[in-house]
């Protein structure tokens, strides 16, 4: 199974309420949200950018030196 990530602009994730789980990409500030199936546009994740994402993945791969 595939993972589906909905994608779109800030304005239109304003428009959505996401259901629980559901992850939104915003392309145009390149922050991750994730619905909670009650909140209009979900809720901001941890890791506020997929750029800080992906290094944090790549910095613990590092340390842990794989």
């Amino acid at each position: 199974m595939a993972l589906q990530v909905r994608r779109g602009t800030n304005a239109e994730r304003l428009g959505i309420t996401p259901l629980v789980g559901e992850l939104i990409y915003v392309t145009d500030t390149k922050q991750l949200y994730v619905g909670d199936g009650t909140t209009a546009g979900g809720t901001t994740t941890i890791a506020n950018t997929i750029d800080s994402l992906l290094s944090d993945m790549q910095n613990s791969c590092n340390i842990r030196g794989n």
